[in-house]
């Protein structure tokens, strides 16, 4: 809606004002009177370890970027940084390495690329993460314009910019909640009520990662009126935690509240959200497009991989659309979401050389994927991109910025999955089939989504005998893992651990892995308790 562009707009430039005044002082009287963490999240602006650069991150809202937007990602991060890339897990990007004098030039260069650096850390909303097949696979109904209309709202807003912490939302298109609506600080799942879009709202009221406990809100909403209660929940936040406090979060803020008076208070708010955007928008008017489908694409074409050469363990990167036979997304994997200097050209010019649109979306498990391909074009990026492709969950493992980059990192993530996957190529690299994805941070932050799936792992350093040791606390969602939470394993120590859980695995001929864990919890506990220190 053209209202909501223009405050935003008017909103943008007073930032940038006040950002440009910062960052001048900042360079002038260095980090130690003015920290960039103090003036840069909330334009995107971050200092990388080392103090020496930044990296800069744009909004990507749900995923969605433009080829033309992804081609100026990749062409910027050359002109004003080192050319490295990286992809994270709320459907973002970084640019890194970028000198101070490269700030400023980067962040308007992307504006005028259609990509704003608003509201992407710092105390305010961050991007909404959806499920990334949503509109394209089986599901309840497509969550994607619900949540980018909504969002598009709140980044009008100047609440949204001055909040006491962070603010996260999620949506997933169905009850399997690809999205991880249920960890979020506010989640909403799709669900269809006599034929209508309505939306489940959780909200994680957990203590702590290894304590994650969702609570379900007591009514199912309309899908329609999903800015009504998310605008509530900004609102709420806002007004019942102290911006001084350093742990302000929406579970934080319900161990002060209570959850038994949480609802009632709650639905004041939601009313009062409702008065001020009615007051601005036609909530309808906002929806309008929600209920158009995609037409069927011309250029639609079946084809049958396997008989074409294609190795079936690849097709675990492609998918058929359950709208129209003949057009495929293909998942594009970058080694632990990092993409080095100039490795988007090849697939960038094949994408530019197409006579039709597609669409591109980052996901949330550090990917990107390419929708709305005919099978000709899906088999030539399967047949010339081969080294982008995965061929086992293992092989999709998430690993967060960590060390050298991130100044809050204390391991270096992708360095410890480097390690486990040397251990299993230099012994028996069919082994990795028997894992799971992992999900690897270099602190105790949740960057990587370590509380989800079976094995996540948190760095921390563990001291023994006086010795410094680099170690990761074991996280997992399923309860039939004693030590979850608990259970300390030095980073010399993973590798090991995990080898011979993946024999123990095979051993079984349990084919899934998570079935594993619940049939084998003995034995998959006496192995952690092994290891743990």
């Amino acid at each position: 809606m053209e209202i909501l562009k223009e405050n935003f707009l008017k909103l943008r430039e007073k930032m940038m004002q006040k950002f440009e005044e910062d960052f001048a002082r900042h360079r002038e009287l260095g980090e130690k009177e003015v920290p960039i963490k103090t003036i840069g999240p909330i334009n995107g602006v971050y200092y990388e370890r080392g103090e020496r650069s930044y990296f800069v991150r744009p909004r990507i809202r749900a995923g969605l970027i433009t080829l033309e937007q992804l081609r100026a990602v990749s062409d910027l991060s050359l002109k004003h940084g080192d050319g490295e890339i990286k992809l994270t897990t709320r459907h973002g990007i970084q640019l890194r390495g970028i000198k101070a004098d490269n700030v400023l030039p980067l962040i308007e260069d992307l504006f005028n690329a259609g990509l704003k650096t608003q509201a992407v850390g710092g105390k305010s909303i961050r991007g909404m993460i959806i499920s990334s097949y949503s509109g394209f696979e089986k599901e309840e109904f497509d969550v994607t314009p619900y949540a980018v209309h909504s969002i598009n709202y709140l980044f009008q807003n100047e609440d949204t910019y001055t909040l006491p912490g962070k603010l996260k939302f999620s949506a997933s298109n169905s009850s399997e909640d690809t999205a991880g609506a249920k960890y979020s600080d506010m989640g909403f799942i799709a669900k269809k009520i006599n034929g209508e879009d309505y939306f489940e709202i959780y909200f994680d009221f957990g203590l702590n990662l290894s304590n994650k406990n969702p609570y379900k809100y007591s009514k199912d909403i309309k899908a329609e009126e999903m800015l009504y209660y998310m605008r509530a929940m900004v609102m709420m936040f806002k007004d019942n935690m102290e911006v001084t406090n350093p742990r302000a979060r929406v579970r934080t803020m319900n161990r002060k509240i209570g959850t038994e008076a949480f609802e009632e208070k709650f639905e004041g708010y939601v009313e009062k959200a409702k008065k001020e955007i009615d007051s601005v928008i036609d909530i309808k008017e906002l929806y309008k497009d929600v209920k158009n489908q995609e037409e069927a694409f011309e250029w639609s074409k079946e084809v049958d991989f396997i008989s074409e050469g294609i190795d079936e363990e690849l097709l675990i990167n492609v998918r058929e659309s359950y709208r129209q036979k003949g057009i495929y997304a293909v998942k594009l994997k970058f080694a632990g979401g990092v993409i080095r200097r100039k490795q988007l050209e090849g697939i960038l010019e094949y994408l530019e050389s197409l006579n039709h649109e597609i669409k591109i979306k980052l996901t949330n498990n550090q990917e990107i994927i390419v929708f709305n391909l005919n099978g000709e074009e899906t088999l030539h990026i399967l047949k010339n991109f081969e080294e982008r492709f995965i061929r086992s969950a293992f092989e999709d493992t998430i690993t967060c910025t960590g060390v050298p980059r991130c100044r809050l990192a204390i391991t270096s993530s992708k360095s410890a999955f480097d390690k486990i996957s040397k251990k299993f190529d230099n012994n028996d690299t069919t082994l990795k089939k028997e894992l799971p994805q992992l999900r690897i941070s270099g602190c105790p932050n949740s960057c990587s989504l370590t509380f989800k799936g079976d094995l996540g792992f948190s760095g921390r350093i563990k001291k023994i005998d006086e010795k410094v040791n680099i170690a990761y606390t074991l996280l997992s969602e399923n309860k039939n893992i004693e030590l979850a939470g608990k259970a300390i394993i030095l980073e010399r120590d993973l590798p090991e651990m995990l080898y011979e859980m993946a024999l123990f695995k095979r051993e079984s001929k349990i084919k899934d892995f998570h079935e594993f864990m619940n049939i084998e919890h003995e034995k998959v506990n006496e192995l952690i308790k092994k290891y743990a220190q």
